[in-house]
């Protein structure tokens, strides 16, 4: 019998003075004419989840966060949709940035989506990629947690065990380059980020465990549902039984760390870029900074990108489309920067889910701040709607421009 609680955070959110700056900012993009759309939001979680069993277990840990999202997008004549957003997660909301620091990164925002909005379109692109910032965290969240959820298919009829796990997570696959590690660990987290947990939903003591050693699968994210593997089973839950509280539960990533190899210095990354550039023959290398929300095991749209050329210089990027990005992008990783970034993101409270804005499951990634993956496919998805199909109303009251 278990019989466990964690002391909730002490924190309360000033509703009247975060109103104010949430009304405030997102009046900032009203400053650009160009913009259609652009609101700012704030959300915060304070709950404690309580478990209790048939056997007299019991268990109570507090699943707080602070989330504040924005979001701001232009339409072009030609009818292509530009769009930014900014997502940040704090523990308490002394760990968001203040109007000193939010108010000039929407700024650059705006900025940056009326640059791509009069931009030139690119029709094609075949060459390596760079990921930076947040589309790094993106890229593994995406292709690499869908290959390690080790929770067991729901089974059907007249399918057999090897038609469904065709294609999902497999012990030995490779999935990285030689030398890459991942693993994740549930106990230990930053102090100014929330999602730890002691717990998981099935009761499970969280266990950190590694995933990912010298690019191959060696475990998997597992609850309370053995898998069968080859050879033998996964019997014993790690603690990553994830999800919202009502609802399906699956393993999931937490505190989760991507380690190449080796980390270049910004010198070596740029020769190693300069390198597979000249190898691809293209005069400009394609830097993406954020993703569009996709299904996890895939990529989809570009949101922020530029291209860059040797000299240094970029200039923006209007929108492209990865073509059949899956796990199998991830084995062409060809560099990694030693600097690294520790993230704080909501992931879905799904499998299935993308990352969410202001809910879903508050989660923590440690990856490098830039990787370079060798050669990638991407098109230009074209307009995204009739360019006169509706008209939306102007953001002239900033009252109206929040939700």
């Amino acid at each position: 019998v278990v019989q466990g609680t964690v002391p909730s955070p002490a924190w309360e959110l000033d509703r009247a003075a975060w109103s104010d700056v949430v009304v405030a900012a997102s009046a900032i993009f009203a400053e650009t004419p160009s913009l259609r759309s652009g609101w700012v939001e704030l959300a915060s979680e304070e709950a404690r989840v309580v478990r209790v069993d048939a056997m007299g277990s019991r268990i109570a840990q507090p699943e707080s966060f602070v989330a504040l999202y924005a979001w701001c997008d232009a339409v072009r004549e030609d009818g292509v949709r530009v769009f930014e957003e900014l997502n940040l997660v704090g523990a308490t909301p002394a760990d968001l940035p203040d109007r000193d620091a939010l108010f000039p990164t929407l700024r650059a925002m705006a900025a940056r989506v009326d640059a791509r909005a009069r931009a030139p379109v690119v029709a094609s692109y075949a060459g390596p990629v760079v990921f930076e910032g947040r589309a790094v965290v993106q890229l593994f969240a995406g292709l690499l947690e869908p290959q390690l959820d080790g929770t067991p298919p729901l089974p059907r009829p007249g399918v057999s065990w090897e038609q469904l796990v065709r294609g999902g997570p497999r012990l030995g696959r490779r999935l990285l380059p030689e030398g890459w590690t991942v693993a994740d660990d549930p106990t230990t987290w930053p102090d100014d980020l929330p999602g730890a947990y002691r717990w998981d939903r099935d009761g499970a003591l969280a266990r950190a465990v590694t995933l990912v050693e010298d690019g191959r699968v060696v475990d998997l994210l597992r609850t309370t549902a053995p898998r069968p593997a080859s050879p033998g089973e996964l019997p014993e839950s790690n603690g990553h039984a994830r999800g919202a509280v009502q609802g399906a539960w699956n393993a999931r990533f937490a505190h989760w760390r991507v380690l190449p190899q080796r980390g270049l210095s910004e010198r070596a990354m740029r020769t190693a870029v300069d390198r597979e550039r000249r190898a691809a023959d293209v005069d400009e290398v394609l830097v993406v900074r954020s993703l569009q929300a996709a299904q996890p095991g895939t990529l989809e749209r570009v949101a922020d990108a530029v291209w860059r050329a040797p000299d240094g210089t970029e200039r923006p990027v209007v929108s492209l489309q990865f073509i059949d990005a899956d796990r199998r992008l991830l084995r062409d990783l060809v560099a990694a920067s030693a600097t690294r970034q520790t993230v704080g993101y909501l992931a879905g409270n799904s499998a299935g889910a993308s990352m969410g804005t202001t809910d879903g499951l508050a989660s923590v990634a440690s990856v490098p701040a830039v990787v370079v993956v060798a050669d990638a496919e991407l098109v230009f998805p074209g307009p995204d709607r009739e360019p006169d199909a509706y008209v939306m109303p102007p953001l002239g009251n900033p009252a109206d421009a929040t939700r």
